[in-house]
């Protein structure tokens, strides 16, 4: 129960730092319980993973991730590339 509230914690400091223009937007989510604490009821859309609501966000974030390690590690000199590369698992955005 103390990481749901921590979850929803860090998700109500997430939601009010979104500017008021996107807040306006209708928001699709799965079904995660904190998600639901938060985002008001007559904006969030919660969708099954099944049907495919949230794939392409899933599939644009995937792409990014992937395009900003490869980014990353081209800038980096050749020596540095060898000693990260074992240390650097997945990379966020």
């Amino acid at each position: 129960m103390l990481v749901v509230i921590a979850v929803k914690e860090t998700y109500q400091i997430l939601w009010d730092r979104i500017p008021s223009t996107y807040k306006k937007a209708m928001v699709f989510t799965d079904y995660w319980e904190a998600y639901q604490a938060i985002i008001p009821n007559e904006k969030h859309f919660p969708v099954g993973k099944k049907t495919g609501g949230t794939s392409h966000v899933e599939r644009r974030n995937n792409t990014l991730n992937v395009s900003f390690c490869m980014r990353l590690f081209k800038a980096l000199p050749a020596s540095d590339n060898t000693k990260l590369l074992p240390t650097i698992d997945y990379v966020t955005i």
